[in-house]
C-alpha cells in the first residue's frame, strides 16, 4: 500500500497546488489558460513524440482499441439507459450523461499515473488509446445529440462531424505521436539522431509535461462549483469509476487475452475520472451543464480512492 500511496499522492499534491494557486490568486484564469496552453501542445507532444519514436508500428496491439473503446461504448449505453428509464432524460440529456460516464481524462492525470507506475513501455498503449479517444467518442456524442433533437439536417450533422474531425487531426498531441512513429522508422532504417542540445531540449520539456498538466487540472478543478441534481451526479460518477474500469478488464484479459502490461494500462485508465473538457460538449449545447462539471469534479476526488484501488489490483 505503501508503494501505492507514494504513486498517488504526489499526483494528488501537485493537483491541489495547481488548485491552490488559483484559489488563492497566484496565477489568474489567463494564466491558467497559458499554461494549459503550453502543457497541451507543446510538453506533452516533447513527451509523446519521444516515447512513440521508440515504438515499432509492427508491435502495436489494434486489440488495446477493442478492450478499451468496447468498454466505453457498452458503458456509455448503460449510462444511457439509466438516465431514460431511471431518471426520465430527454435524449440530448442522457447523451452527455452517458459521455460523463465513459470519456475518461487519460491525459492529464492517466500520463502521470501510467508512467509513474510501468514507465515508457505503459504509455504505449495509453497513446493509442489517446490517439482516437476524442474522435470517437466526442463524434458519437454529436451525432448522438444532432439525431435526437431531430431538426438538424444530415447535411449539417456531416458539417459539425467534419469540422469536429478537422481539429482532432490538429490536435497538437496527436500530430506528436504520428511524427514520433513515423521519425522512429526513418531513423532506424538510416541510423539518424538529433544533435545532443536538441535531443536535452525535448527532454526537458517533455519532463515539464507531468507537473504542468497535473497544475493545470488543479486549476481547472478550483473554477468547478458542485451543482445539479445529486443521484445522477452519484449514479454517472459510480458508473465511470467502477463499472467503466470493470468492462474493460473483463474484455482485456478473458475475452481478447491481452498481455498483463496492456491489461493493466487499459484498465486504469478506464480508472480516470471524467475529462474536463466533457463541459465543452454540455456547453456546446447548453443541456446537463451544472451536473456535467459536478461530475468532473466529484470524480476526480473519489478517484483518489478509487485509482489506489485499481492500483493495488493491477500491479
Amino acid at each position: 500500500m505503501g508503494n501505492i500511496l507514494g504513486i498517488v499522492l504526489p499526483a494528488v499534491l501537485v493537483t491541489f497546488v495547481g488548485w491552490s494557486i488559483l484559489r488563492l490568486g497566484v496565477i489568474s484564469t489567463e494564466g491558467a489558460r497559458g499554461l494549459s496552453s503550453y502543457t497541451f501542445n507543446i510538453a506533452f507532444s516533447a513527451l509523446l513524440f519521444r516515447v512513440m519514436r521508440d515504438v515499432r508500428p509492427q508491435d502495436l496491439d489494434l486489440d488495446v482499441l477493442l478492450a478499451y473503446f468496447g468498454g466505453a461504448l457498452i458503458v456509455m449505453a448503460i449510462a444511457m439507459a439509466v438516465g431514460r428509464f431511471v431518471f426520465r432524460l430527454d435524449g440530448p440529456e442522457r447523451t452527455v450523461m452517458g459521455m460523463t460516464s465513459a470519456f475518461s481524462n487519460n491525459g492529464i492525470l492517466g500520463i502521470p499515473l501510467v508512467l509513474t507506475t510501468w514507465g515508457e513501455p505503459g504509455l504505449v498503449p495509453l497513446l493509442m488509446v489517446m490517439a482516437l479517444h476524442s474522435a470517437i467518442l466526442l463524434s458519437l456524442c454529436t451525432v448522438l445529440i444532432e439525431w435526437h433533437r431531430g431538426g438538424d439536417s444530415g447535411t449539417r450533422i456531416a458539417r459539425r462531424l467534419g469540422r469536429m474531425l478537422l481539429a482532432v487531426l490538429r490536435y497538437p498531441v496527436l500530430i506528436a505521436i504520428l511524427l514520433g512513429l513515423a521519425w522512429g522508422v526513418v531513423a532506424r532504417e538510416f541510423d539518424l539522431a538529433f544533435p545532443a542540445a536538441v535531443e536535452l531540449a525535448l527532454k526537458w520539456i517533455g519532463d515539464s509535461a507531468v507537473p504542468c498538466g497535473l497544475i493545470v487540472l488543479g486549476a481547472s478543478l478550483a473554477r468547478i462549483r458542485l451543482a445539479g441534481d445529486l443521484p445522477q451526479i452519484a449514479t454517472a460518477t459510480a458508473i465511470k469509476l467502477v463499472l467503466q474500469p470493470l468492462c474493460v478488464w473483463l474484455l482485456a484479459h478473458h475475452v481478447l487475452g491481452l498481455p498483463p502490461l496492456a491489461t493493466a494500462v487499459v484498465t486504469l485508465t478506464a480508472a480516470m475520472p471524467t475529462a474536463v473538457n466533457v463541459h465543452i460538449i454540455a456547453d456546446q449545447y447548453g443541456i446537463f451543464q451544472q451536473r456535467a462539471t459536478s461530475i468532473v469534479l466529484v470524480s476526480t476526488a473519489l478517484s483518489v480512492v478509487t485509482l489506489s484501488v485499481a492500483l493495488a489490483l493491477l500491479t
